[in-house]
């Protein structure tokens, strides 16, 4: 089957202070995870993935927009400073001949499509690599076990009466009455504070470790990124240790945004939090906070901090993300058989000279700028691309505001070929200067 001969690659190369390893899945199933540096497992480790997957990560494949991305569109040479990913795509071609094509890219580059790093995030996911690249995190302090010494009483084995004890018990007992009234009458007083030299020793709790933290899109260890943009959510994920006591822990959590820049806060909460964690040593949590347009371009600060309520003692961390101005993003381009209003037709990817006489591309964009939230500029410019050739483009511009979509009607006629048709959509807004590029659409007429 053309399935089982498709081949995908991932490289990821922390470089210093990251792990770096590959991933290789075979259209049949196989996959070969090879670890080199800064990974849990070092080497090479295969396993067998259900058909199920197989066919779940070449669906991301086909929404990652990874074939509208040219192999040179991102520069990471040889003398590369910073963490990057490298997607390589084989697939079979005439004669047997296999056809590669390959993406790398700066793993914080924000020109990359979000597209694509989701999908090269699916593949860790759906793979389960972390259980081969997380490095177990070292405990460097530990709890010292209490010492305590047992006292040793000799009790003489003495049946017979004696008289003489027994008043000296009574005088003992009495003692020890008069002395404890006037122990408490001083302590009551201020006049007898007890040496802490005569106190138990007291338990030496270690303070709350957070072991791990980074920002994401979505809350979880391995779709860590570093710039947002305005509008958009900033998801806050961590790991911590020593909260736990006796199977359950009781902290309260903080978190600080600022401005690097000017200091200013932009954002501050702190809540509590009591779980049971079943002894769990590594806990892990997340975090999200909207940012909006009054937030500055720019990089920002987030403080974490984490109190243990039982130990009363804390701990912080602290990370940057940076803030960018938002572009324009086609979200949906289809072609269709019907389209009614906004949000409303009919996806067709195939049409007939004999029984259909018209088709329709629909699209739907968002993050463009306004004008008192009355006026928009865009030009949007649409390709059809026959065997390699544009063979048909339009040129279409908006300056009203409305539902943020756009229809094509077409005649199908002689000046259609049957074959199959990319379509590309390129969306330029005229007020930001910034431009979004679609996936391509497809679609076969006969």
């Amino acid at each position: 089957m053309l399935i089982d001969s498709i081949i995908i690659k991932l490289v990821r190369d922390g470089l210093e202070s990251g792990p770096c390893y590959s991933l290789t899945i075979h259209g049949d199933g196989k996959i070969v995870y090879e670890g080199f540096k800064s990974v849990k497992i070092k080497g090479k480790v295969e396993e067998v993935l259900g058909k199920d997957k197989i066919i779940s990560i070449l669906s991301d494949l086909k929404n990652s927009g990874f074939f509208s991305i040219g192999s040179n569109d991102y520069k990471v040479d040889e003398t590369a400073v910073f963490p990057y990913t490298t997607i390589t795509i084989s697939t079979p071609g005439e004669n047997n001949i296999t056809q590669s094509k390959s993406v790398t890219h700066y793993d914080d580059d924000p020109s990359v499509p979000m597209d694509l790093k989701r999908f090269e995030n699916k593949i860790d996911e759906i793979v389960g690599s972390e259980k081969w690249v997380k490095r177990a995190i070292d405990i460097k302090k530990k709890s010292k076990p209490l010492e305590t010494k047992a006292s040793t009483v000799n009790f003489e084995d003495n049946t017979k009466p004696d008289k003489r004890k027994s008043i000296k018990a009574v005088v003992g007992v009495v003692c020890v009455v008069v002395a404890l009234i006037l122990i408490l009458f001083s302590w009551q007083a201020g006049l007898f504070t007890p040496s802490k030299e005569n106190l138990p020793p007291e338990i030496e709790y270690i303070p709350p470790t957070i072991t791990y933290i980074n920002t994401s899109i979505d809350g979880t260890y391995l779709n860590a990124f570093s710039t947002f943009e305005q509008g958009y959510p900033v998801y806050l994920y961590f790991e911590f240790e020593n909260v736990t006591h006796a199977g359950k822990y009781d902290i309260k959590l903080g978190i600080i945004v600022l401005d690097f820049i000017s200091g200013k806060e932009y954002y501050n909460v702190s809540y509590d939090q009591q779980k049971n964690t079943s002894n769990v040593t590594i806990l892990k949590d997340s975090y999200s906070f909207e940012t909006n347009d009054s937030w500055p371009i720019g990089p920002y600060n987030v403080f974490l901090t984490i109190e243990d309520k039982i130990s009363k003692k804390s701990n912080h961390a602290e990370i940057n993300f940076t803030l960018l101005e938002k572009t324009p993003k086609i979200i949906v381009l289809e072609s269709a058989s019907n389209v009614t209003k906004y949000k409303v037709y009919i996806a067709e990817y195939s049409f007939n000279h004999s029984t259909d006489n018209r088709f329709f591309i629909y699209t739907e964009y968002k993050d463009i700028a306004t004008v008192n939230d009355e006026f928009c500029n865009i030009s949007l410019y649409l390709e059809f691309i026959y065997n390699g050739t544009v063979v048909h483009s339009y040129n279409e511009s908006k300056n009203v505001v409305g539902n943020n979509s756009h229809v094509w009607e077409f005649v199908l006629d002689n000046s259609w070929s049957s074959g199959l048709y990319l379509v590309k959509l390129t969306l330029f807004d005229n007020i930001t200067k910034k431009m979004a590029i679609s996936r391509y659409a497809v679609f076969t007429i006969f």
